[in-house]
């Protein structure tokens, strides 16, 4: 099996990253906490999930 590119990804709309939004998540032109991210493990070739809220943290972002 081999891995997913660019390629196969669906044409999304580009969301606006300049503020993440605590619990806003209809609105549609923003990344809101609690949107996911999906990303390819290449070292497990599996799709994995992770939410904009965990990804800041874990990068050390600090949420009020």
């Amino acid at each position: 099996m081999c891995p997913p590119t660019l390629d196969d990804a669906p044409i999304v709309t580009t969301v606006a990253g300049d503020s993440l939004l605590a619990a806003d998540v209809a609105a549609t032109d923003k990344v809101a906490r609690a949107d996911i991210l999906q990303v390819f493990d290449v070292s497990t070739q599996e799709p994995k999930t992770i939410t904009v809220q965990e990804l800041g943290e874990a990068l050390g972002v600090s949420f009020t």
